[in-house]
């Protein structure tokens, strides 16, 4: 038992000093270069990025980071002890990008707002989890779709105003509705609110209606249409179908007023979409 205890030991050691003589190549790594900052513990540095901040790591405790109330992309970041040795941030932000940080404490920092909204070295491409697009592709492919010819007209009408689906369109894993709302009054047109959502497209009377809502990839825009005025507006979704017992509903209301404008629109629209195409290449 003895003599089979120590075979064991003896095979364990040629096999670890094995694989310490080995040379074991290894994939080619870019160095990211961190950005130096410095903090205060009596001052507030902000760090301004191009698009909305999704995680933040920091690398002691001692270091304070929270974004700016009211903004998605404006990290505010502060000693939380005086004195505290050199640390390290890290931030990703919605672009799909990571920024990198290497943290000293100051009692006078030179610096106290920085901004990233034009691209530096100091950031470099990472992936979000569970995310098929992020907010700059989305962009990008928005102001594609916003140059396609309109082929829909779904519309509803209310106290002069508006609303007409102009277009569904698909581009990789994104649809896009494209809607346009005109004021026809003098009275300018301030949104406050904008959903979608299925419904059943026949309700029996005293039963509760059954509504399933629907987000978009992106914030919708609550810009003001001024009167005698129209605006197009984009909104992407996931790619979907619907039902045929049921109908999307998209559904605008005004702030402060009585103006909401109600647009059903039924599966066999939905089953239209069209695909993006490059107007670019095509002129």
């Amino acid at each position: 038992m003895v003599k089979m205890t120590m075979g064991l030991m003896g095979l364990f050691v040629s096999i670890q000093s094995f694989a310490q003589t080995q040379n074991i190549a290894l994939p080619k790594a870019e160095v990211i270069r961190p950005f130096e900052i410095t903090v205060t513990w009596y001052k507030t540095t902000n760090l301004l990025f191009p698009y909305a901040i999704k995680s933040v790591d920091r690398g002691s405790a001692a270091l304070l980071a929270q974004k700016a109330k009211g903004t998605e992309n404006i990290l505010q970041v502060k000693a939380g002890k005086q004195g505290f040795p050199q640390t390290n941030l890290s931030v990703v932000t919605a672009d799909g990008k990571l920024y990198s940080f290497i943290v000293d404490y100051a009692p006078e920092p030179s610096v106290l707002n920085v901004s990233f909204l034009k691209e530096t070295e100091t950031a470099t491409p990472a992936e979000l989890a569970g995310e098929s697009l992020n907010e700059a592709e989305l962009v990008r492919i928005g102001k594609q779709v916003s140059e396609q010819r309109d082929f829909l007209r779904v519309s509803t009408k209310e106290q002069k105003m508006v609303l007409q689906l102009k277009g569904i369109y698909l581009s990789g894993n994104s649809m896009w509705l494209t809607l346009k709302l005109f004021n026809t009054s003098l009275i300018d047109y301030q949104p406050d609110y904008v959903r979608f959502f299925l419904r059943d497209r026949k309700r029996a009377k005293r039963t509760a209606v059954q509504e399933t809502e629907m987000f978009p990839l992106l914030p919708p825009c609550k810009e003001v249409v001024p009167g005698n005025a129209s605006m197009k507006l984009l909104f992407p979704f996931s790619p979907f179908t619907i039902p045929r017992s049921k109908e999307l509903v998209i559904q605008i209301g005004e702030q402060n007023g009585g103006r909401s404008l109600v647009l059903p629109v039924s599966y066999k629209k939905i089953l239209k979409a069209r695909l993006v195409k490059d107007i670019q290449s095509e002129n």
